[in-house]
């Protein structure tokens, strides 16, 4: 799992290079949508974020009554889903809530992209050297 993230970080760096430098922003974030061609919208929603994919579309829906400081939180993991989870052809959709069912390895890369993508120069090291997300969990929390 860390191997197949790193590898899409890899690639998705050569296309976002400076927007993935550091930790993502949210200019970034709206940076990398727009060449992505993914759009964001902001709306009422039962859950805090999702990603629609159908028919070569797709779009990110944040909910508009969630504290807009946590957006970005939401959106890098609907974004990650994007990368990992959408494919040419492909109809998806995605919700981002607080929990998720234990297990779930879709949520579970998403969240672990989220949080590279969100991360410091720290936490993104420490993507390099764990071999198992178990690994980087124990790296992260000392």
């Amino acid at each position: 799992m860390i191997r197949r993230i790193l590898r899409v970080v890899a690639e998705k760096r050569r296309q976002h290079s400076r927007e993935l430098r550091g930790a993502l922003t949210w200019n970034g974030l709206l940076a990398i949508l727009h060449r992505e061609r993914i759009p964001v919208v902001r709306t009422p929603l039962v859950r805090s974020a999702a990603l629609l994919s159908g028919g070569g579309v797709t779009v990110m829906l944040l909910n508009a009554d969630v504290p807009g400081r946590r957006h970005l939180a939401f959106a890098a993991h609907e974004l990650a889903h994007a990368w990992l989870h959408v494919h040419e052809g492909s109809e998806v959709c995605f919700h981002m809530d607080d929990v998720w069912p234990e297990g779930d390895a879709r949520e579970d890369e998403a969240e672990l992209l989220a949080t590279w993508l969100l991360g410091s120069h720290a936490v993104r090291r420490a993507f390099v050297y764990a071999e198992t997300a178990t690994q980087l969990r124990l790296a992260l929390d000392e």
